[in-house]
């Protein structure tokens, strides 16, 4: 088959530094491709962040050339896909604008041929500021959206589809990356495209279940021959032009996948071929509802899959690197297994971050983790005018058909704390009706788009949530729904308040530490070894994190005597307080029938609430869970 390649080495320039050309990796990130041509000083390392802050105030162009030979300038169409393009980017062939890009989050799919030459090509990509865009788009609302300002260090980020915690976080540092970070995809199609295709399963009441398979062909009006494989059976189909073709696979006596720690993570492979062109992918065959039903306690909040209700237990996510050119699959692998490890089932892809890579669910099937998949919202309020509801369809008309073939995907949750956040800002604090509404109107539309799009998996609102159209407080009540219980580090209650919550399930609660010593070694100078020194304090982004950790010290412990002491006895202390409260809420099955605690892991060297630190060293909590 005919083949084009744009990965790899791309040249990075910026108008607003002339001085700046050099060579970039694609898949990547420009900061990545800054620090490896040493142009910038480690951001992870000392107080160096606002050293290379200058970096979101430039524009950014990548170009490159390619060759084009006659096969593929014969060709009717040659398609590029492309996704996670972070993110306002015009792309230019040959100097000829070819199309444009806003949206981290959707896929972009432009046949480029008629842009080519045979022979010798250019192709530009331009990045424009997205600190700006945020100021013109909120120029522009009929009322103010409120953005995460006690999180991002960038206003406005909540108007544009980018991931979220970028611009900092209470955890992360403010790295306003922008590049690609996922592989050019190119299809040189001259009379017929394999697009892709997608399964469904309907379970019998034998026991057995039946597999539909619907592939997506685009083609000439001739006949063409698509076979695919499943479980040792071929099916051939004959394509009459373009359209879905169904094909369906009786499994009698299946093999089912389940949780970790419930039996076997099970996957079958699935292949679709077409003239040279071949799909493939791995599946899961199971069951899975969410109950909710209501009980003595108030409504059951608990996942039930094959039958049997399952004890979620688990962590919430974050990107794995804050220089997305740095993500891979060793890093995933390393990071999900030690989940596995401390008998997790379940991880909850938080809504500040991004949809995740194929790499991670892929990873999280084979390793029988349970995913909650949040949609990317958080913390903030968001529009809901035509045009960002446009944008936000776009994404997730790409996201769900992606995510859906996954047997670890679990749930579909409307935002982060989104309802809750009404309630934090002085815009819709007093004017609570017109912002709930405004909220209403944007997560009706993501429930319709997910349903459409998938009728297998539920849709829960928020998290925290009571429920559907439930706007009441999941911060205390503990009888229904998800719940987020932060009282004992945001309010500065003792450990005992977890034994007085009873909640159907706590997506959310944490309590930090300072990370280890042999970490802190890696990116904090020896002059700086010190909880409070300026350099030590940059790697604390909650304002009063340290005060936090140091205060509940007077607490439970003898005050420590030395900086190493400290640092080893924070992590104490955090595993106390995480201890405590799984302990009492498994104890209290089936009442309580999960709990994730927040987080897992960190992005960049960090004190945090994350049981792995950047590098992947387990702290101590992560050996208590």
């Amino acid at each position: 088959m005919v083949h084009l390649e744009l990965n790899g080495t791309w040249r990075l320039t910026s108008p607003q530094r002339p001085d700046i050309d050099i060579a970039m990796t694609l898949p990547g990130d420009n900061v990545t491709a800054l620090l490896q041509a040493e142009l910038i000083p480690n951001p992870y390392l000392a107080d160096n962040e606002a050293k290379v802050r200058w970096i979101e105030e430039c524009e950014w162009h990548l170009s490159r050339q390619f060759e084009v030979g006659s096969a593929i300038y014969s060709a009717k169409h040659v398609w590029l896909t492309l996704t996670r393009v972070d993110t306002l980017a015009t792309f230019y062939i040959n100097g000829e604008q070819a199309f444009q890009c806003s949206n981290m989050f959707a896929q972009q799919r432009v046949d480029i041929k008629p842009f080519l030459k045979q022979g010798s090509n250019t192709i530009r990509v331009e990045f424009a500021r997205v600190d700006l865009e945020g100021l013109e788009r909120a120029k522009t609302l009929p009322f103010p959206i409120p953005s995460a300002m006690g999180n991002n260090q960038i206003p406005h980020m909540n108007l544009i589809r980018k991931t979220q915690c970028h611009s900092g976080w209470d955890w992360g540092i403010c790295l306003m990356v922008s590049g690609i970070y996922d592989p050019f995809q190119i299809d040189v199609i001259s009379d017929v495209w394999l697009k892709g295709f997608s399964t469904d399963q309907q379970w019998q009441a034998d026991g057995s279940v039946i597999v539909t398979a619907l592939v997506e062909v685009e083609s000439d009006h001739h006949p063409h021959e698509v076979s695919v494989d499943l479980n040792g059976e071929r099916q051939t189909i004959q394509t009459q032009g373009s359209g879905h073709y169904p094909c369906q696979f009786h499994i009698r006596q299946p093999q089912r996948w389940w949780p970790a720690g419930y039996g076997e993570s099970y996957l079958y492979s699935i292949s679709v071929c077409c003239a040279e062109q071949t799909l493939s992918r791995k599946i899961g065959l199971r069951q899975l509802h969410l109950n909710n039903q209501t009980d003595q306690h108030g409504s059951a909040m608990e996942f039930v899959v094959n039958g049997i209700a399952i004890n979620a237990k688990g962590a919430n996510w974050i990107p794995v690197d804050a220089m997305p050119g740095r993500e891979c699959e060793k890093r995933y692998r390393d990071l999900l297994q030690s989940a596995v490890d401390a008998n997790m089932n379940m991880i909850r892809v938080w809504g500040g971050g991004q949809y995740e890579s194929d790499t991670f669910y892929n990873l999280c099937d084979e390793l029988g983790l349970l995913v909650w998949q949040d949609m990317m919202f958080a913390c903030s309020l968001y529009p809901s005018d035509d045009g960002f509801l446009k944008e936000v369809e776009q994404e997730l008309r790409f996201q769900i058909p992606r995510l859906k073939e996954h047997p670890s995907i679990a749930l579909w949750c409307g935002d982060n704390e989104v309802i809750g956040a009404i309630g934090w800002y002085d815009e819709s604090k007093h004017n609570k009706v017109k912002y709930t509404v405004n909220y209403d109107r944007l997560n009706r539309m993501i429930e319709q788009v997910i349903g459409q799009q998938d009728d297998s998996r539920r849709f829960w609102p928020s998290s925290p949530c009571n429920g559907e159209l439930d706007f009441g407080d999941a911060w205390h009540d503990d009888s229904k729904g998800d719940m987020h219980f932060w009282d004992v580090w945001h309010s500065g209650k003792s450990f005992a308040a977890y034994l007085d919550v009873n909640p159907r399930f706590c997506s959310e609660f944490g309590f930090q530490s300072w990370p280890s010593f042999a970490e802190v070694k890696q990116f904090v100078p020896e002059q700086d070894w010190n909880v409070t020194s300026a350099t030590f304090e940059q790697h604390q982004k909650n304002p009063r994190g340290n005060s936090i950790i140091t205060e509940m010290f007077t607490r439970y412990y003898r005050f420590p005597t030395g900086f190493e002491q400290m640092l080893y006895l924070s992590q104490v202390q955090q595993a106390m307080a995480i201890k405590t409260a799984c302990d009492h809420w498994r104890a209290i099955s089936p009442v309580c029938r999960g709990m994730l605690y927040w987080q897992l892991n960190d992005n960049w060297p960090v004190s945090s609430w994350s049981s792995l630190e950047y590098s992947g060293r387990w702290k101590q909590l992560h050996y208590h869970t």
